[in-house]
C-alpha cells in the first residue's frame, strides 16, 4: 500500500519541535530559571520573602483596560482576573507606561463582599489616581479617599455582586511604594454596610491571560520596588495551580492560597537551604511543563 506523501514532513517538523524544546530546556537548566525570574523589572517584598513582578502587558491604556462602569460601579476589563472573596494586586504595562492596579472581589460573583483599608505611601510624583473605584457623588458611595501628596488612605467596601479597586500611574522608573493593609474586621468600614470577608490577597505577575498568582499575608505591609529581588531575600514560591505558597512574614509562618491552613515554627539553616533548592526545582519543572505544553499546542494548531 502506498504511504501518504505528507506524513514524512509532518513527522520531521514534530521531531524538530521536540528537539528544539529539549534544547531550550537544556539552556534554561544551564542558566537557571531562577535568574530569569529574578530579572523581572520589579519585585514585591513582604517580611523576609520576595516576589518578582513582571507587569501584565496590554495594548490598551490602563484606564480603558480597567474599564470602570458606573452602572455596576465595578471594573469590567479585569473580570478574567477577578475572583470572589479575593483581592488582587498587580502592575499593568500599556502604551502610557506601568501602573499599579488593585481589584477587590468579583463582578457578578457569588462572594460575600468585603472591606479593605490600604495606607499607601511612596507614590511617585510622576503619577496620579487614574481610576478611583468608587469616586462618584451620591448616597450609595461608601468608599473613602484621603490623598496627601505621595500618600493615600483608601477605605473600600463592596457587596458580593460587585468589585472595587483603583489604578495609580504611571509609576516611572524609580518605584518604591509601600502598602499597609487592613482586611475584614481591621478595615475602617467593616460592618458599616457589608460584613463579607476577603479570604485571599494575591499578587499577579507575567501573562495577562494566565498570570502567576502568589498569595500574600493580609496582615503584613509590603513594598513594591524597581529592580530584581535582593540576593539576601528568600524567593517566594508561586504557581498557577489552585494552591499557592504565601510570601511568608518574618515570623516564619506560611499560608496556602486558601488562607485556611497555617504552619509555623523556626527552621534550621540547613532546612532553609534545602527548602530553597526544592522551591527552585519546583519552579523549574513548572516552567518546563508550561514550555512543552506551549510546543504541543503549537504543533496541534499548525502541523
Amino acid at each position: 500500500m502506498a504511504s501518504r506523501s505528507g506524513s514524512r514532513p509532518n513527522t520531521d517538523r514534530r521531531s524538530f519541535l521536540v528537539a528544539t524544546g529539549a534544547a531550550l530546556a537544556g539552556g534554561a537548566l544551564a542558566t537557571g530559571t531562577a535568574s530569569a525570574v529574578e530579572s523581572a523589572p520589579y519585585h514585591l517584598s513582604q517580611g523576609d520573602q520576595c516576589v518578582p513582578l513582571q507587569p501584565l502587558q496590554g495594548d490598551d491604556p490602563v484606564e480603558a483596560f480597567y474599564d470602570y462602569r458606573r452602572d455596576r460601579d465595578s471594573s469590567y476589563g479585569t473580570r478574567s482576573l477577578q475572583q470572589p472573596n479575593t483581592s488582587v494586586l498587580f502592575l499593568y504595562e500599556g502604551p502610557d507606561g506601568v501602573s499599579l492596579v488593585a481589584v477587590h472581589g468579583a463582578l457578578g460573583g457569588n462572594g460575600d463582599g468585603g472591606s479593605i483599608t490600604f495606607d499607601i505611601s511612596g507614590l511617585p510624583s510622576s503619577g496620579d489616581w487614574i481610576v478611583r473605584d468608587d469616586s462618584y457623588d451620591g448616597p450609595n458611595r461608601y468608599d473613602r479617599w484621603e490623598i496627601d501628596g505621595d500618600s493615600a488612605t483608601v477605605d473600600w467596601t463592596w457587596d458580593g455582586r460587585r468589585a472595587d479597586g483603583a489604578v495609580y500611574g504611571p509609576l516611572g522608573d524609580d518605584v518604591s511604594v509601600e502598602i499597609d493593609p487592613a482586611f475584614n474586621e481591621r478595615a475602617a468600614l467593616y460592618g458599616d454596610h457589608y460584613e463579607g470577608n476577603v479570604s485571599n490577597w494575591q499578587a499577579l505577575s507575567g501573562d495577562l491571560d494566565d498570570p502567576t498568582r502568589t498569595s500574600l499575608d493580609r496582615s503584613t505591609p509590603l513594598r513594591i520596588e524597581s529592580g530584581s529581588c535582593p540576593t539576601t531575600s528568600t524567593m517566594a514560591t508561586s504557581s498557577t495551580t489552585s494552591e499557592t505558597t504565601t510570601a511568608r512574614p518574618s515570623s516564619g509562618e506560611s499560608t496556602t492560597a486558601t488562607g485556611m491552613e497555617t504552619t509555623g515554627g523556626e527552621s534550621s539553616g540547613n532546612e532553609d537551604d534545602l527548602q530553597r533548592i526544592l522551591d527552585g526545582l519546583s519552579r523549574f519543572f513548572d516552567w518546563l511543563s508550561q514550555l512543552f505544553d506551549r510546543f504541543a499546542r503549537f504543533a496541534e494548531r499548525y502541523l
